[in-house]
């Protein structure tokens, strides 16, 4: 095979711009970025307030730039009162970034702000996305000597929780009061409804709580709005507490309220409260809308009942109440829950004829139907359409596209996808360019990996290891070991700190190559790089020199791995067995053959090994390889075969993906639930534990998942494989088994959560493979629920997680 130039590498695939990256963060900047975009405007006339209306006297943006024009133009030039009231209307219109560019100007002839001017752009800042030049403006009022009112902070207080910087809201409130300002209504709402976005729901009751001691009695808003998180977060008890608080407090319920919970109740399977709850709407003349019909839609359909679905949208049509967009996204998805992709491509064609425009949600689940259905053609036909006609692709559209056409082979269509990602403006992160990366090295396309790398760097992306690892291990598979490493030697150069996987990757592309000697140079400089080798990089050190006939050598670093803690995985143990067997040790055969069979280990006949020299060593290796495979000692006569054997072990997910293990523990009438996020190294992510008043195993069990999957949205997880031990949830949960009465609608939310994800799989485990969530759910945190991070885990679960990562081999008998 020729070599590769390391040096071929084309000009930059990402281009990607920087919204508002000419903002200045003070006024009296020389630079005016929206100058050009102001003329442009005044020679055509935009449209603002549609169908005819008129806001503020202005057609439209052109006569209020027009009037700023004439105003600037003046002299002596009006007052910044005067000013303010052409801003104010402007901003209603939402044309915020002409706002900050008229203040510019203003600021440049001469025109003094006051607090009220300065609010706006604070505010135009916020609203664009640009908090942080909201405080440059605070700043810069401080110096000025203008002195910041209400309006000031609460503008930044809900920039920061519209971009969910709620620590960075609260701590701006907590300034604010210090300082003597009172809060009014708006703000406390504001900063509730950031709580609860986040899933805070203790911060959220206790903040409810501090709003009433300081006068300010929550409305319906408020309550609903706590109501929802802890529904949401399964703490449907204490939902209901509140709500039966509200009722005693004279507050009544609303539409919104009963919603929430009514969903909540569903979610959790209990459809006889969720049915108490909407006879009580019925009793007391609360309408059910919009919202309440498509939440029984969505339960209908995650159960896969559609034509039950389908009844409720007649009903609801029948008493007045139109379908919106949400419920017919419902049907659809649950349509291709079902793999009735035509049943649901006529529901999106039911909509536009309704007069209902499918939004980009709308699509992308239709075109992940089709993805999962193995129907590329139509999910690319789908794409290209709504890429004429709209809504914008986003970029969950390009990259459920792009992972499905890897998965199938399609491969340059994939990365003709990837490039229209960029040509449309949507930035693809480090998770996004990896996934891509790894794909180009798995498929071969090393010359087009190869650029993409060097556009990561080029474009300024912070690349750590995880890129560097995909493409050393792209080089080595494809024998290209020069390559790898001068590029793994460039490592430290480049300020990345190789770690053990990367040495791993190294070390078996050197074997590859029969570069044993080399391999075994970089395996004993790993300490000297303080990085520590672990079970997987033992092991494949072990199974190179095997395969190389450095059979001494193996044996020694087999003692050393099991002295350090690890263990032999399956290939290590089967090239060692089929070493034994081939020995010709008689006395020994009869006992390793019947291992093996049992194990169902077929043996690897690798040619040019060196025989073991005595009985003492062949005893020495299998007890170093595990004490189950050989319970014998030195009297021959012994030895009694062992029971069959099989082997289990906790595998990793792939780049870009999470693996989420959950259990479920039902002991002494107490039940309690376990997770654990690990990434693609097997690094715990975070894990959670709550109680559960369930006593049926299966509906733990599937609580469990459910949780998990409610915690992974909440971490912004795009690609997950949830592992349980429990085969009936798994095969219910994949439809290969019915579901019955016991699983409610966990089943049903279980399925609609997956479908928010880019990419799933549920797999069942061993017991013994699943031993930290196991543990987890076993564990007394003296709390109902918690979610820990890996500083707060005990030592065992530690190092239960290391055994995994490993690669350690668990036996079942």
């Amino acid at each position: 095979m020729g070599k590769l130039n390391s040096s071929l590498i084309l000009p930059s695939l990402v281009n990607a711009g920087r919204f508002l990256s000419n903002y200045h963060s003070s006024f009296s900047s020389s630079v005016n970025p929206f100058a050009t975009r102001i003329h442009a405007l005044s020679k055509k006339s935009i449209s603002v307030c549609g169908k005819g209306q008129k806001d503020d006297g202005f057609e439209t943006v052109d006569d209020a730039v027009n009037l700023f024009n004439n105003m600037i133009g003046k002299y002596p030039k009006p007052s910044i009162v005067e000013f303010t009231k052409l801003l104010a209307a402007i901003v209603r219109m939402k044309h915020y970034a002409i706002v900050v560019s008229m203040c510019s100007r203003m600021e440049l002839l001469g025109v003094s702000h006051n607090v009220y001017s300065l609010n706006i752009v604070i505010n135009c800042f916020c609203q664009l996305g640009q908090v942080g030049f909201g405080y440059s403006v605070l700043g810069k009022m401080l110096k000025l000597g203008v002195q910041p009112d209400i309006v000031t902070f609460s503008t930044l207080i809900n920039g920061l929780c519209k971009r969910s910087k709620i620590s960075e809201a609260v701590s701006l409130f907590d300034e604010m009061v210090e300082k003597g300002y009172q809060p009014h209504l708006i703000v406390y709402n504001t900063l509730l409804n950031g709580l609860c976005k986040i899933g805070s729901s203790d911060k959220a009751v206790r903040f409810l709580r501090m709003m009433e001691g300081r006068g300010f009695a929550p409305n319906i808003v408020a309550y609903s709005t706590v109501i929802d998180c802890l529904c949401k977060n399964g703490l449907l008890k204490e939902a209901l507490d509140l709500f039966s608080e509200l009722k005693v407090k004279g507050i009544k319920p609303d539409t919104p309220t009963y919603n929430c919970l009514i969903h909540g109740m569903c979610n959790s399977g209990q459809q006889k409260e969720a049915t108490r709850l909407l006879n009580e709407m019925v009793d007391k003349n609360i309408s059910l809308d919009v919202v309440t019909y498509s939440i029984l839609i969505d339960v209908q359909c995650k159960e896969g009942l559609i034509d039950e679905a389908e009844d409720i949208i007649d009903t609801m049509i029948k008493q007045g109440i139109e379908p919106d967009v949400v419920s017919y996204n419902v049907l659809i998805n649950g349509h291709c829950l079902q793999n009735k992709l035509d049943k649901a491509r006529r529901v999106l064609q039911l909509m536009i004829e309704r007069g209902f425009a499918p939004n980009i949600f709308s699509y992308n689940t239709m075109i992940n139907g089709y993805c999962k259905a193995k129907r590329l053609d139509e999910a690319t036909k789908l794409f290209h359409e709504i890429s004429r006609k709209g809504p914008i692709p986003d970029i969950v559209t390009y990259s459920t596209l792009i992972q499905s056409m890897f998965k199938l082979g399609k491969f340059s269509i994939a990365c003709e996808f990837f490039r229209k990602m960029l040509a449309s403006g949507q930035v693809p992160n480090m998770v996004a360019c990896s996934v891509l990366l790894d794909g180009l090295c798995k498929t071969g396309k090393l010359e087009e990996a190869l650029k993409l790398f060097q556009a990561m760097r080029n474009n300024g992306l912070e690349l750590d290891i995880v890129p560097y690892n995909i493409l050393i291990n792209g080089l080595c598979k494809a024998r290209h070991i020069d390559v790898a490493k001068e590029l793994f030697h460039k490592l430290l150069i480049n300020g990345v700190k190789p770690n053990v996987y990367t040495y791993t990757i190294m070390i078996n592309g050197l074997h590859k190559e029969r570069m044993a000697d080399e391999a075994h140079q970089l395996f004993k400089s790993m300490r000297d790089k303080d990085c520590v080798p672990d079970s997987c990089c033992y092991n494949v050190m072990i199974q190179g020199l095997l395969r190389n006939s450095y059979t001494l050598k193996a044996t020694q670093y087999l003692t050393e791995m099991v002295d350090n803690g690890f263990s032999a995985n399956i290939c290590t143990a089967t090239l060692f067995l089929d070493l034994i067997i081939r020995s010709d040790k008689s006395i020994m055969t009869k006992q390793v053959q019947s291992i093996a069979i049992g194990s169902h280990i077929a043996p690897l006949y690798v040619a040019g090994f060196t025989r073991l020299d005595d009985s003492h060593d062949v005893l020495k290796v299998l007890s170093a390889l595990s004490p189950t495979l050989c319970s014998c000692n030195s009297k021959v006569d012994c030895v009694s075969p062992l029971p069959p054997i099989k082997w289990c072990i906790w595998t990793k997910p792939e780049i870009g993906w999470i693996k989420l293990n959950t259990d479920g523990s039902v002991r002494d009438g107490n039940s309690s639930i376990g997770g654990l996020f690990r990434d693609y190294k097997g690094e715990p992510l975070c894990a959670f534990f709550a109680k559960t008043p369930h006593e049926n195993t299966f509906v733990v069990e599937l609580t469990a998942i459910w949780r998990g999957l409610h915690l992974a949205l909440n971490l912004g997880i795009r690609a997950i494989w949830i592992e349980s031990d429990s085969l009936s949830a798994v095969k219910t949960i994949n439809g290969d088994q019915p579901g019955g009465l016991t699983s409610g609608c966990y089943l049903s939310e279980i399925r609609k959560l997956l479908g928010n994800f880019e990419g799933y799989r549920v797999s069942h485990s061993w017991r013994e493979a699943n031993k930290a969530a196991d543990y987890i759910s076993r564990m007394d945190v003296g709390l109902k629920e918690a979610v820990f991070w890996p500083l707060d885990f005990p030592d065992m679960l530690h190092d239960i997680i290391m055994d995994d990562a490993q690669g350690s081999v668990y036996f079942r008998q």
